[in-house]
């Protein structure tokens, strides 16, 4: 088996591991492929391109190919397509570390949204960015690059969001959260922050209405379920996620319940650029209510919250 370690749109160290996929397939008759539990499209990835290229080149026959991934939307005409139950495993497992956490009441000098970025990329810079220059004083945030850790620099997203073309003033926003950065509100060193560690945020959420989730994956066809939005559900805050087109829709046929009752969901339609620019529609109107109206809007969705948080805890039993 060969292990591709991934991000979003990037296999790392590609070329040692297409010299070992042929390795193995020659001395194997198959291969079989670990996505390592990650859920990214394999097109988006590129690594049906690279697959098809090899097989050509070296005779490689595609129905002995075997990719095992956690995108739930996974499929291929030649190739094996194994997907992990990724979904199942996370929700089973926060609900299990959260399940005797203490629900905690929202606080009376509550904050309008939180972002809390660890590994950052060219989307959760953009919008992260975006929060910090227009409503810093409403929002909790924690955004964890060092630009003297090594490990942090393939994550900046500087470069993705110029490919994005996004504007100059958006790319000064960038540069200032880079230069300010890192911002943390607690003491984990580790990067990436880890499970359960990534977990301990969770006390933060007293503190803000929506949480802005981040997503791991969002391009193109994929669905892939993280912590990220496990946090909101428990913690019974609202949410709205930066993730794949219909990552809500699927995240409904879980039967979660979502927020369109109070705001339009139709960013959900959309990819990356144009979901970052619904998404922030939506945020500006949030932002601009009182604290009083933010605290009758959780009242009025209590309901959905409660559903939400019973559901994910029916995971640890």
């Amino acid at each position: 088996m060969i292990l591709l370690e991934n991000i979003d749109g990037k296999i790392w160290h590609i070329e040692t591991k297409v010299v070992d996929m042929v390795k193995e397939y020659q001395d194997q008759g198959k291969l079989i492929i670990s996505l390592n539990s990650e859920g990214p499209c394999c097109e988006a990835l590129g690594l049906y391109k690279i697959l098809d290229h090899m097989c050509e080149k070296f005779n490689i026959d595609k129905t002995n190919i075997t990719i095992e991934t956690g995108n739930q939307l996974e499929s291929h005409q030649f190739y094996n397509i194994k997907v992990v139950q990724q979904v199942k495993w996370t929700l089973e497992r926060v609900a299990t570390h959260l399940k005797d956490w203490q629900l905690e009441s929202k606080t009376d000098t509550l904050k309008h949204c939180g972002i809390l970025i660890g590994r950052g990329n060219s989307f959760r810079l953009w919008l992260a960015s975006w929060v910090r220059k227009n409503h810093s004083d409403k929002t909790v945030m924690s955004y964890h690059f060092d630009q003297t850790n090594d490990s942090h620099h393939p994550h900046i997203g500087f470069n993705g969001m110029i490919r994005a073309n996004a504007y100059e003033a958006e790319l000064n926003n960038a540069l200032d959260l880079l230069a300010e950065a890192p911002i943390k509100l607690d003491q984990i060193d580790e990067y990436p922050v880890i499970d359960p560690a990534n977990l301990n945020i969770i006390k933060e959420y007293k503190n803000f209405f929506l949480d802005i989730v981040m997503e791991t994956y969002f391009s193109n066809n994929t669905f892939f379920l993280s912590e990220k939005i496990c946090r909101p559900i428990i913690s019974q805050t609202p949410f709205i996620v930066f993730a794949s087109p219909g990552w809500l829709g699927n995240l409904k046929k879980l039967g979660f319940k979502t927020f369109d009752q109070w705001w339009s969901e139709e960013y959900d339609d959309y990819g990356e650029e144009k979901r970052i620019s619904e998404m922030q529609h939506i945020l500006r109107d949030i932002y601009f209510k009182s604290t009083d109206e933010l605290l009758a809007m959780l009242k009025d969705m209590e309901p959905v919250l409660k559903h939400n948080r019973e559901l994910i805890l029916t995971y640890a039993k």
